[in-house]
């Protein structure tokens, strides 16, 4: 897998539209695997398992500072990589990291006493020791994206989250409820860390030579970079999850994993097509962020191509609700259609 010289220097163009037909390929083999293992997991789990979890996501998703910060992008602005670049990336994702896992501690006591299930709080927290399997994991991801590598890393997740699902379903199976599904996400973390440090130290093994460090002063820069980000994440994160708080306080669990489904279904073109572009646009903004030119156009074309893809699918989702639900998941999952529609 290593890249040569003359892929090296090819066009930024060429190597970003590589990258997305990389992640395009991993995105759709993970979409086909995630929407098979919904269909599974659902047969096996009930709908209040599945509002556990979305409840739980939506908790630590206030507490978690570090899913905020996204400080794998600052480090992948800089005009350079460094030993001190490395060193205080992965100083900063530990730590923070680390004083998620804090306020997830602090606060899991108190879901009980708010009216929530006692195994909303323990999913909490499991949460909160995976985001530090995944904040490991962010160092070596940062590293293959700056280097264009972004079809290496589209590779691993579509190799981990396949096999992450083996055991959660023979879990689901033994009548694990909820904790199947927190096997699941941890056990993707820990193959992803793995192999994402396996690719990074086999194609940047000069980046591992060089001596990390700390720096104070780029610490504040990337902790600036990541405030300023951190105002669209949490707006995103409203818009996306709000909802999943306000039906599974006032209204129930059971509800609440009719409506998380649906919304799973319902984020399949979103899954197709914006968070591919998306990702693979945001490295290209970084390369042509003093080209004021080619950053409009840039933009332009990313706009115009998640328009033009993503409507269509979302169409044809409306109309097929009724029969694709009861197909797949069974009558007993009906009441999702309404979600899914809306």
């Amino acid at each position: 897998m290593n890249v040569s010289s003359d892929q090296n220097s090819a066009p930024l163009a060429q190597r970003v539209v590589q990258g997305g037909l990389w992640a395009a390929g991993s995105s759709y083999v993970t979409v086909v695997v995630g929407f098979t293992a919904t269909v599974i997991m659902a047969r096996l789990l009930s709908p209040k398992d599945f509002g556990t979890l979305a409840i739980a996501n939506f908790i630590f998703g206030i507490l978690n500072v570090r899913g905020k910060l996204t400080l794998g992008q600052a480090y992948i602005r800089q005009p350079e990589s460094s030993g001190r670049a490395l060193g205080t990336l992965l100083a900063l994702e530990l730590g923070i990291s680390g004083v998620s896992f804090f306020f997830a501690l602090i606060g899991a006591p108190f879901l009980h006493l708010l009216g929530y299930d006692a195994d909303v709080a323990g999913v909490v927290i499991a949460m909160a020791l995976i985001n530090i399997l995944n904040a490991l994991a962010g160092i070596p991801a940062a590293m293959l994206d700056r280097n264009l590598r972004m079809g290496y890393n589209s590779a691993i997740l579509a190799i981990c989250f396949p096999l992450s699902y083996l055991p959660a379903i023979f879990l689901a199976a033994k009548g694990w409820q909820v904790w199947s599904l927190v096997v699941q996400l941890a056990l993707q973390n820990i193959l992803v860390t793995g192999g994402s440090f396996w690719l990074a130290y086999r194609e940047l093994r000069q980046e591992f030579r060089l001596r990390w460090s700390f720096d104070r002063a780029l610490a504040k820069e990337f902790l600036r970079f990541g405030v300023m980000q951190s105002f669209a994440v949490i707006a995103g994160f409203l818009a996306t999850q709000f909802d999943n708080f306000l039906v599974g306080t006032f209204v129930g669990l059971a509800t609440l994993g009719f409506y998380d489904r649906a919304y799973r279904f319902a984020s399949v073109p979103d899954l197709l097509v914006s968070n591919i572009v998306a990702r693979n646009a945001f490295l290209a903004y970084a390369r042509l962020q003093n080209d004021r030119a080619r950053l409009s156009k840039t933009l332009d074309m990313t706009i115009w191509i998640i328009t033009a893809l993503a409507f269509p699918l979302a169409l044809v989702l409306f109309v097929i609700a009724p029969d694709l639900i009861e197909f797949l998941l069974g009558s007993q999952w009906l009441p999702s259609v309404v979600y899914l529609r809306f």
